[in-house]
């Protein structure tokens, strides 16, 4: 009988240290999210920025990093990126004063006649670019590039371009004031034309200096949202797939110096399913409807984000839904390894408190900068620390008040980067 007792008090003991352990272990892997790694400095409320216009519509909002101490903003009414309207508002904050201006740039008539939509904003300093495209005769597609001086108000340089810059992604600025521009597109016929190009563009004369062409072997996945699939770090280019854990590191000529792959086990994205869609349907919103009962189930690379020699991985796991998980890499003596792996950017949407204590890897920009990140997104105008000390109660009923007659603001939180 005693031995008996005494097995089940060791058992019943293994089995609690076993259930404590575990619910330890729990605990430290819920815990491991990036609000660990990030600390607030300050939030700036933009309350002349809204998330919906006048007609209810999404806002349609560029912002662009000027490679200094300042962000520029440009928000276009409308259902479309349709540009309708000759003279533009561009919104200025320096981060370092605080101050924010409104700044006005004037189109040539031309622009507005023919019909172009605007892909985005980059900015250098002063320089403003405006990149944009739109169709001729429904036979082929123009790019323009417009270069204005925003303190002057005056157009310095444009520049078209027919086949070489199509649907231009992205565009980032190397040391030496060239231009990284990521463009392409998913074509329909044959179906394997799948890809984008890296460009090297040279401003002062306009002429791209060489152009590399990258395969995508999960080019669907590039309908699910805005990607970002290049960045830079202190001495060379990164490009990202979005199907795979696979980086692609260039030099400032883009010849390639190294890959980096992820250690995740991976879970693709069936390619005969893609296929098939994608040969049947072509049509994008027949694309993503048929694509979205699917993706959610699999790995793939959101966003990618670089300074200096650390290199930042957005990638969402199977059935994560409302966050997304984050690897860190580090480089030393040109070779590429983890930091920081499995971190989650934990967010639930319908909890403002969740929102604001994260990075949040969907932000429509998010810099990294000397030490600091920079996050934009919609929300209550409220300081991050207003939002952090009120109770979940107090903050659901000014949600409640505050949405019945007014619109989500464009919200900047400065966080102190902690991963370096």
């Amino acid at each position: 009988m005693f031995n008996d007792r005494t097995k089940f008090l060791t058992m019943f003991c293994v089995l609690l240290l076993c259930l404590l352990c575990f619910g330890q272990i729990t605990l430290l892997v819920a815990q491991n999210t990036t609000s660990n790694y990030i600390e607030i400095d300050t939030t700036v409320i933009f309350n002349n920025l809204s998330q919906f216009d006048s007609k209810g519509n999404y806002a349609n909002l560029h912002i662009t990093y000027d490679n200094n101490e300042s962000f520029y903003f440009l928000n276009l009414d409308g259902e479309n990126k349709e540009i309708s309207q000759s003279n533009l508002n561009i919104g200025h904050y320096n981060f370092q004063t605080n101050e924010l201006k409104n700044i006005s740039i004037t189109l040539a008539q031309n622009v507005i006649n023919n019909g172009y939509y605007l892909n985005g904003i980059h900015s250098i300093g002063d320089t403003l670019i405006l990149y944009m495209n739109t169709w001729v005769e429904q036979k082929y597609r123009l790019v323009k590039l417009l270069l204005f001086d925003v303190k002057e108000n005056v157009l310095k340089k444009e520049y078209t371009y027919k086949d070489e810059l199509n649907n231009i992604n992205d565009i980032l600025t190397l040391p030496d004031g060239r231009l990284l521009i990521c463009s392409g597109y998913l074509s329909v016929k044959p179906i394997d034309a799948k890809f984008l190009k890296l460009s090297i563009l040279n401003l002062s004369n306009g002429r791209i200096e060489k152009t590399i062409q990258k395969s995508l072997p999960y080019a669907a996945l590039s309908y699910i949202s805005k990607n970002l699939q290049i960045a830079l770090t202190d001495n060379s280019i990164l490009f990202s797939e979005l199907g795979n854990y696979k980086i692609y590191e260039y030099d400032f000529d883009l010849k390639p110096i190294n890959i980096i792959e992820g250690k995740v086990e991976w879970k693709h994205f069936p390619k005969k399913m893609m296929k098939e869609i994608m040969s049947e349907y072509e049509q994008p919103i027949d694309r993503i409807y048929l694509l979205s009962e699917h993706w959610h189930k699999y790995h793939r690379i959101f966003r990618i984000y670089a300074e200096n020699n650390i290199l930042y991985v957005f990638y969402q796991k199977p059935n994560q839904v409302y966050y997304g998980t984050l690897d860190v890499w580090e480089r030393n003596n040109n070779s590429w390894q983890i930091k920081y792996e499995n971190i989650e950017d934990y967010i639930e949407w319908d909890n403002v408190k969740s929102i604001r204590n994260a990075i949040n890897y969907t932000s429509p920009f998010l810099l990294f900068r000397e030490g600091k990140i920079y996050s934009f997104g919609y929300g209550l105008p409220l300081q991050y620390k207003q939002v952090q000390e009120m109770t979940i109660e107090a903050l659901k009923n000014y949600q409640e008040d505050y949405i019945l007659e007014n619109d989500n603001k464009l919200l900047l939180d400065i966080f102190k980067n902690k991963f370096l």
